[in-house]
């Protein structure tokens, strides 16, 4: 991927492989801040990789921003 299309403030997800090994890589959540979000992240080991994951709260407050129904959907399981 070249950066220009990274920082492309147009592009707000970029999706990789597909389901069930697919990952999504979000430049933008609707309903949280960076600033906010940033303070309250846990940082965990997956197999040998260290990832960024938003908190409990913030992962609500997202899918209810959201609103589509897989979201909204999602909050009933989580």
């Amino acid at each position: 991927m070249k950066l220009e299309d990274f920082l492309n403030s147009e592009n707000e997800v970029f999706s990789y492989g597909r389901p069930p090994v697919g990952i999504d890589i979000l430049t933008h959540c609707k309903g949280l801040e960076f600033h906010d979000s940033i303070k309250e992240f846990s940082l965990v080991d997956v197999e040998g990789l260290k990832v960024n994951l938003i908190s409990y709260a913030h992962l609500i407050k997202a899918k209810k921003a959201a609103g589509r129904y897989k979201d909204l959907n999602d909050l009933d399981h989580l």
